[in-house]
């Protein structure tokens, strides 16, 4: 099994830490790996407990992050888990810390890690949470990773300043990511630190050096509810008739047939981005959350071009407020105003379907699309160092862009014509 490597690399780093100090600045820290289903129902139940705490000085969970076990075990089994017990106390752990493959690295095998901590001591010191955090990234560079991730509140000043002394840098911020117990709905940071300083340092994603890493696993989380869309006519600026229906399994073929044409020429999607058949179904079927659409020519049938929506993986939510997309388009089709079509098209539906904000991300290489958000007036929340890693450009940096769906800001892209 690939990710066997990695095991027995994270079991070999925490022994390894246990011989030499785990705290650098000596806190008399031990720490173990947690594998055991029976633990992680335990250490579910402490989750849940912390995150219905409303007095921490590190809230470090939405209060809906983690709505049933079952939820919650998928996510920590994706990765490694921490215990942390500091010796000059009683032998209960005073911390857990996670490492999973990071939705903000678009790769099946992502190359940077995201880090959580939490403390069962709702008043952690800064020179604790310092220390945790460095063990992690010391972990997670030796199982391969190249890079940390933290997404953490805005309100958790503590964790946000441990990180920047551990050398980690503001990515951007996701507005009203989740809930936190009696505060409502709350932004989160996202702070990245990477283990090497020069692009050539980067493996391709084909590269054994990487294959033993987790992959990416989607989180469970659900969506707004499903209704179908009625098919409509329209037209493109250049007068060519369209027409735009829900996705059927009919359509398929011409979504992976769109989808290689992306990715070979690098243009929009990382190499081994597209989604398999099985996804592709379970949004038309209804059993995956969110709707997909397909632009056909009116005259011919043919496909141009396709649209998914749905719940945002970067929200802390298991019921996220934001909906994301991405949009695809013929390459024969490039420059005659479809992708424009698709965006408004996206914004307006999120708005239907009861969304309070659209998230998307971009290659900085992209430029057509990137002018296209830009001229839908979505803000750039921030730049992800080398996101992804695209088929004959290498690794490119990664726009995040947001736009709210309130009725008065979207009033122009409701009422246009599409």
């Amino acid at each position: 099994m690939e990710t066997s490597k990695a095991h027995l690399l994270f079991e070999v780093a925490l022994q390894k830490l246990r011989e030499t100090g785990v705290s650098d600045s000596g806190i008399p820290l031990t720490a173990r790996a947690v594998t055991e289903k029976r633990e992680f129902k335990n250490l579910f139940a402490a989750v849940q407990k912390v995150s219905r705490e409303k007095k921490r000085a590190d809230q470090p969970f939405a209060s809906d992050e983690f709505p049933d076990e079952d939820y919650f075990t998928k996510c920590v089994e994706s990765g490694f888990v921490v215990e942390f017990k500091e010796q000059s106390s009683s032998q209960e752990p005073c911390a857990y810390g996670f490492i999973i493959p990071s939705i903000f690295n678009r790769l099946p095998r992502p190359i940077y890690a995201e880090i959580r901590l939490f403390t069962l001591n709702g008043h952690p010191s800064l020179q604790l949470l310092t220390d945790l955090q460095a063990v992690l990234v010391k972990v997670s560079q030796a199982i391969g990773y190249i890079g940390c991730v933290i997404d953490t509140f805005t309100s958790n000043l503590l964790a946000i300043e441990a990180a920047s002394r551990n050398g980690f840098r503001n990515a951007f911020v996701i507005p009203l990511s989740g809930e936190l117990v009696d505060v409502g709905l709350f932004d989160s940071i996202i702070l990245l630190k990477s283990m090497v300083t020069d692009v050539k340092d980067f493996p391709n994603p084909e590269s054994a050096r990487i294959q033993h890493l987790p992959e990416y696993r989607d989180r469970p989380i659900m969506g707004k509810p499903g209704f179908n869309v009625s098919p409509f006519a329209t037209k493109l600026a250049d007068g060519t008739s369209i027409i735009v229906r829900c996705l059927a399994k009919r359509h398929i073929p011409g979504v992976h047939r769109i989808f290689d044409q992306a990715t070979a020429r690098g243009q929009g999607f990382g190499v081994a981005e597209i989604p398999p058949t099985e996804f592709i179904e379970a949004i038309i079927d209804g059993t995956h959350p969110g709707h997909a659409f397909a632009v056909e020519l009116e005259e011919s049938g043919y496909q141009i071009a396709a649209l998914f929506i749905g719940p945002s993986m970067y929200c802390r939510s298991a019921t996220p407020v934001h909906a994301d997309s991405y949009g695809l388009v013929d390459q024969s089709f490039g420059a005659r105003g479809v992708g424009l079509m698709l965006w408004k098209l996206y914004t307006r539906l999120a708005f239907e379907f009861g969304y309070k904000g659209c998230l998307t991300d971009s290659f900085t290489c992209n430029e057509p699309v990137t002018k296209i958000v830009r001229a839908t007036k979505f803000v750039v929340l921030g730049t992800l160092w080398k996101g992804g890693y695209l088929n004959g450009k290498g690794y490119s940096d990664m726009l995040c862009f947001y736009q709210t769906t309130q009725k008065e800001d979207l009033q122009r892209n409701h009422d246009a014509k599409l």
